[in-house]
């Protein structure tokens, strides 16, 4: 069987920090599935949390990671202008969460990038 996940840029950070808690449960998940789509807005946010907390060479290490995976299919980048429109939607339903803080236009998009534009 195939199992398909959708990457979130706290699960990908505890991936690639093994100093943090839940790294090899993270290590773990990822080896039980076959392939993980990961938002622009995730990488973007995940390189950004990076650079500030590790610095800039620790970040590329990260990028390189993800780059092999998606040469070998493992990882997929998928485009985000045709899950624009669905993910402001998805953001716009869900304005109050969290307080009024919303759930943020990188989950969106890896909602709608999971149930298609």
């Amino acid at each position: 069987m195939s199992l398909i996940a959708i990457a979130d840029t706290k699960a990908l950070y505890r991936l690639l920090d093994q100093r943090l808690t839940g790294h090899e449960s993270h290590k773990k998940a990822l080896s039980t599935i076959s392939h993980l789509i990961v938002s622009p807005f995730v990488l973007a946010e995940l390189n950004y949390l990076i650079t500030t907390k590790a610095g800039a060479d620790k970040a590329l290490t990260a990028a390189r990671f993800i780059e092999r995976n998606v040469a070998t299919r493992r990882f997929e980048i998928p485009a985000v202008g045709p899950h624009l429109s669905a993910a402001i939607a998805v953001a716009e339903g869900y304005v109050d969460a969290d307080g009024g803080k919303g759930i943020g236009l990188a989950d969106a998009t890896a909602t709608s990038v999971w149930c298609g534009p």
